[in-house]
């Protein structure tokens, strides 16, 4: 499984889910031909792309996908999916971990019933 992220810069993401998240390095490489019409995004063929993966499983990974930023963007502005969940032991603790890093708390933590 893998969430895929575009990023303006491999080496800021990889430094901040790295030394803030505890994701590690599991592959570096370039976008496909193949990937790219599987996605139907042939504009990342070629792309350096960065796989990351949390320190306690190999079951999933970020994919990051490096290519210049976009003008104007903002978070939230757009159709489709706009973020991703990380699952974590201590969510309260986590979150203050997070203060004064590179990532944005867009809510505080909640806790959610699995009814």
């Amino acid at each position: 499984a893998a969430v895929t992220v575009i990023t303006p810069s491999l080496a800021a993401s990889e430094a901040a889910y790295g030394g803030w998240l505890g994701y590690r390095p599991v592959g570096r490489g370039r976008v496909t031909d193949a990937q790219a019409s599987l996605w139907n995004a042939p504009e990342v063929a070629g792309a350096p792309c960065l796989l990351m993966a949390p320190a306690g499983a190999d079951d999933f990974v970020f994919r990051f996908i490096e290519r210049p930023g976009q003008r104007g963007y903002r978070a939230f502005s757009g159709h489709g999916w706009n973020a991703a969940e990380l699952i974590v032991r201590k969510v309260d603790d986590m979150a203050a971990r997070l203060d004064g890093s590179p990532f944005e708390l867009v809510a505080p933590p909640l806790d959610l019933s699995f009814c």
